[in-house]
């Protein structure tokens, strides 16, 4: 009779244990769930305000290649100028691309400064070898790829450079030269700075080491 309680006692204590096992099992299970809940809610919160926010970038970005298109090439009234007067009037023109940029990119001196100088670089270029740019132009642009990472994304760009130059031919004849270049994986970063979407960096396709170091005749 001792023997039989002793072992019923001894199931009912076994039985215990293993619920008490399976309450615990049952909380971390629970838990588990309920942290996967809220992380896949975060997480699709986060790629729909991405997706809202792609309409944004793709302003900025537009907005930045405005800028670079446009002090790429020298107004018609510089153009024509000489000597001391045709300086005076790239200073100028330079501070006025300062001023752009400062309303696109982010308040990093520096940022600018390396934007400021691949630009004056590239408007540099078009003004060598007898040749006049009148014309460069992003078009057909595509917005192919958004990779985002925390406050930041890097936005792949496709599309079209078009140019027009005019340049002197063997018979003293001004003609103009257009080219159309395609271009794959311009990249511009941004960050979203107080609800804003700002330039970071461009990697836009006529930087090089060469037209960089030919900036310094504009200064």
């Amino acid at each position: 009779m001792n023997n039989n309680c002793s072992n019923r006692k001894g199931e009912v204590d076994k039985i215990g244990k293993n619920m008490k096992k399976l309450k615990k099992i049952n909380k971390g299970l629970v838990l588990t769930i309920i942290v996967l809940i809220i992380l896949i809610i975060y997480l699709a919160g986060v790629e729909k305000q991405r997706k809202a926010d792609r309409a944004d970038i793709k302003v900025a970005c537009e907005n930045f290649l405005n800028i670079t298109d446009k002090y790429s090439v020298l107004p018609e009234e510089i153009r024509t100028l000489t000597g001391e007067e045709l300086e005076n009037k790239k200073q100028e023109y330079i501070k006025e691309l300062h001023n752009e940029l400062e309303k696109v990119m982010i308040e990093n001196e520096d940022a600018i400064k390396i934007q400021q100088d691949f630009a004056i670089a590239n408007l540099n270029s078009g003004y060598q070898d007898g040749e006049t740019r009148i014309k460069f132009e992003h078009t057909n642009i595509e917005m192919s790829s958004f990779t985002f990472d925390g406050d930041q994304v890097t936005v792949s760009i496709n599309g079209q450079i078009e140019t027009a130059s005019n340049y002197m031919n063997d018979n003293n004849e001004i003609k103009e030269k257009q080219n159309s270049m395609p271009i794959a994986m311009e990249e511009i970063t941004l960050q979203k700075v107080n609800g804003k979407w700002k330039v970071v960096y461009a990697n836009l396709i006529y930087y090089s080491e060469n037209s960089y170091q030919n900036s310094i005749n504009m200064y």
